[in-house]
């Protein structure tokens, strides 16, 4: 997780090598409906990878042979189910999301100062530092 912190881009660029793609997003000049869509998209890959992960641990045992249909199936319903929770609240993390990047928005529109670290501006929520 350091290394996502020191370095988001190239870790960013190491999740899309191993098949997350995660859409690129631009907050800035988005309307709330365009930004919600951005939000629950964001977790439905969250979701989706959460799922992949939880499914390693369950045994591979049953009547069915294992193959690799059987995986591509498994994979597309994970992602269905993972839109479907998003849709429908998932975690809360879409609005939470949403939230942040509006307040954020609002901030610039508003004129409130950032904080510059690295050549990156960033903005606290609400107007707090």
């Amino acid at each position: 997780m350091s290394d996502f912190i020191s370095n988001p881009m190239d870790s960013f660029m190491k999740l899309r090598v191993q098949g997350i793609h995660m859409p690129l997003v631009k907050a800035e000049g988005m309307n709330d409906k365009e930004l919600l869509k951005a939000c629950q998209d964001f977790e439905t890959v969250f979701l989706h990878q959460m799922l992949k992960e939880m499914r390693k641990t369950v045994p591979k045992e049953g009547i069915i042979p294992e193959s690799n249909e059987q995986d591509v199936f498994t994979a597309m319903f994970d992602e269905e189910v993972a839109k479907t929770m998003s849709k429908q609240g998932g975690f809360g993390l879409a609005e939470m999301l949403f939230e942040q990047l509006r307040d954020k928005s609002q901030d610039k529109k508003s004129g409130t100062d950032g904080v510059i670290i690295n050549g990156t501006k960033y903005y606290t929520i609400n107007g707090n530092r």
